[in-house]
This record gives structure tokens, C-alpha cells and sequence, in this order.
């Protein structure tokens, strides 16, 4: 899946001539259609296809049966019902559908085989399906997400959310270029994606690398309205990550962190004000909301149990300084493999620090409660 598409961007631009898409029955049909569109307009979708033909021979198709199925896949009505597979009806992305094909870790792959075994290389490789999601929110181009994504090869599969058009594209040949088989690249609103297109308790880890402060254009109000890392977005990445999931935030701004580790404190607190809500909202919990209110006054009044909250600060096994705000940590370092960091790779943030800009980084580990 190269891009799908957010509610909040603008129109997708009109498909190119040569057919009209059909009529759209459902918001799933409607979503598929618009992914399409922008994979023809500005990925190059029908270019792609029209390679992939000529490579197959379109006139000697007949001659072979698997000649014949590569030239039927090439085809946008082929394209068009893989994507539609890839959502559930509530339009919802559906990760092993996403992620259908077996994924062999680049280790194996490059092993001789052994003789006594007859097993094929496919029938041994782990079910991509079945792996961890791993999201990196605001993925820039691509750089750190594909390093860490080829280094989870066989273990975990990644998601790159981006919002800018230009860098999906980057991000998207970037994953082509280095072969990134386990990469998926979304382009769109960050909380508009885990509100609207993930299932609760889908992803494992939520990374976050150098989030732009809110106040960094200089007029608050403005930039306060596109900011990310908002109270929504803890409560939705919360619903989205799995049991014990974790989020990374990696920044050079100390200020910043320290500002989020007051803001997710709070949450906190205020998670017993939505209790109800959060409770009846998931169905896996069979409480009815007056039942799940009753539960929550007790909660309250009780002197033994503790106030509901969404995240607490994972303990680094390494001594890491850290500072605690409202219960959270920022550590002052990098992550390293403990925090989800598999590999280090140089990013354009990454760089712009190297070059004196900045004197420091810290970050937040939080896991799911």
C-alpha cells in the first residue's frame, strides 16, 4: 500500500482520462477509489501497470498459465480489489492483509540451503501476518524508518504515517530502492489514522521522532490547532496500541518533553473523569456503562486502589539520568534497542544536531496501562 488517504486532506485530484471510476456503494468503496486515484495521479500507478504488461508479453499471455496471471494482476481492477480487501467495512486497515505475503529475514535468505532439509525457503519463513505493528508517526523521508524496518525483518512489521505528499513519495521510493519488505507507507493526518483507520489494540509501538513543538512558528494560537501531540492523539494512540504497548518520543527540544511529561501526568488524572467512555467504547469489556460508572465512584472513594491512568514511564534497565514530571520521565539520552531503537541512522534532524545546533536529546518511554 503506497498512501492511504486521510478525511482531513484536500480532494484528491480528478483520475486521469481513459475511464470514469465506477459508483461507489459504501465509504470503504469511496476510500479505495480516492487511494487509487492518487496512486494513478501522482505515484504512477498506470505507468507501472503498462511496464508490467509489456514485461509479460501481453500478446504471448495465452502461451503460459502463470504468463497469463501476471498479466491479469497488472490491472487496475486488480489493484482496485486488493485494496478494497485491505480495509474491514468500517474502513478500518486490516494488517494481514496489509502484510499477506511470508517474509524471509535477510540472514536466511542470503544462508546456502542445506541439503537434508527439503522444506522450501517460503514454507520456513515466519508469518508476516501474525508479526508485531510498529508505527512511526511524521516520518519525514523515510530515513530511520526503513533502517529500522530492514533491521525487524522476520519479527515486526512497520508503518510509516506521513502527511506531507512529497515525503510519502520519498518515503515510498526509498522502501522500493532499499527493498524494504516489510514496510507500509500511509500518507495523512497522524490522528485522523488511529481515530479512523486502525483498529483498537492493533499496534504494539508508537514511535515519535523530534516532534515540532507547538509554539515553534512563533503564533500559538495557529500552530496550537496543527500540533500533534495532543491530549486526542494520547487517547487515541492509547486505544490503538496493544496491551502493554509502548510510544517512544525522541526530541532535542528538553523544554518540549518536559512539557508533554506534564501534559500525559494529567491525562492521568483526567482518565477517571472519562472512564465511562473509555469502558464502553471497548467491547472486549462486558460492563454496562452504568455498571462501569459504579466501578469508577469506588475507585475514586477507595483508599486501596490507584487512580486510572493511561501511561506510566517503562524503567530503563540501563542507569539513565532522568527528570519526573507529574509521575512521567524524560530521560536525557537516546533511546538505544530498549526503546525501540533497533539501529542508529542518520536523519536530516540527525545531522542538523552533528552540526552544533543543538547540545542535547532526551526522550519519553511510556507503555500502555
Amino acid at each position: 500500500t503506497a498512501s492511504a488517504p486521510s478525511s482531513r486532506l484536500s480532494a484528491p485530484p480528478p483520475p486521469p482520462p481513459g475511464g470514469a471510476p465506477r459508483a461507489l456503494s459504501c465509504a470503504r468503496d469511496s476510500l479505495c477509489e480516492m487511494l487509487l486515484t492518487a496512486l494513478r495521479r501522482t505515484l504512477g500507478l498506470d505507468a507501472a501497470i503498462s511496464r508490467q504488461r509489456k514485461a509479460c508479453g501481453e500478446k504471448g499471455a495465452n502461451s503460459s498459465p502463470s504468463a497469463a496471471a501476471a498479466v491479469a494482476a497488472a490491472s487496475l481492477a486488480h489493484c482496485r480489489s486488493t485494496l478494497l480487501k485491505m480495509f474491514s467495512k468500517d474502513c478500518r486497515l486490516r494488517w494481514n492483509r496489509v502484510f499477506q505475503h511470508p517474509v524471509t529475514c535477510h540472514a536466511e535468505a542470503t544462508k546456502a540451503p542445506k541439503p537434508s532439509k527439503a522444506k522450501s525457503a517460503s514454507a520456513a519463513a515466519p508469518d508476516s501476518a501474525s508479526l508485531p505493528i510498529k508505527l512511526e508517526v511524521a516520518s519525514g523521508t523515510g530515513d530511520w524508518v526503513a533502517a529500522q524496518a530492514l533491521a525487524d525483518v522476520g519479527n515486526a512489521n512497520w508503518i510509516a504515517a506521513e502527511i506531507r505528499h512529497d515525503r510519502v513519495c520519498a518515503i515510498f521510493s526509498r522502501m522500493v530502492m532499499r527493498a524494504v519488505p516489510n514496510l507500509c507507507v500511509v500518507g495523512g493526518d497522524a490522528t485522523d489514522l488511529l481515530r479512523s483507520h486502525v483498529k483498537p489494540q492493533s499496534i504494539s509501538h508508537i514511535f515519535v521522532n523530534f516532534p515540532e513543538p507547538p509554539h515553534r512558528s512563533g503564533d500559538e494560537d495557529a500552530s496550537n490547532e496543527r500540533a500533534l501531540l495532543t491530549d486526542e492523539f494520547f487517547r487515541l494512540a492509547h486505544k490503538a496500541l496493544t496491551h502493554a504497548g509502548r510510544i517512544t518520543i525522541f526530541s532535542d527540544n528538553r523544554r518540549y518533553c518536559q512539557s508533554l511529561a506534564r501534559s500525559i501526568g494529567s491525562l492521568r488524572k483526567e482518565r477517571l473523569d472519562h472512564e465511562k467512555v473509555l469502558v464502553s467504547e471497548d467491547t472486549s469489556i462486558k460492563m454496562t456503562t452504568a455498571t462501569a460508572t459504579t466501578a469508577t465512584a469506588n475507585a475514586a472513594t477507595s483508599g486501596s486502589q490507584k487512580t486510572p491512568r493511561l501511561f506510566r514511564s517503562v524503567d530503563m534497565s540501563t542507569q539513565m539520568p532522568f527528570e519526573e514530571f507529574a509521575g512521567v520521565r524524560v530521560y536525557l539520552g537516546v533511546p538505544g534497542r530498549e526503546g525501540g531503537h533497533l539501529v542508529n541512522e542518520t536523519s536530516y534532524f540527525d545531522r542538523f544536531w552533528e552540526h552544533g545546533q543543538h547540545v542535547e536529546r532526551c526522550f519519553l518511554l511510556l507503555s500502555r496501562e
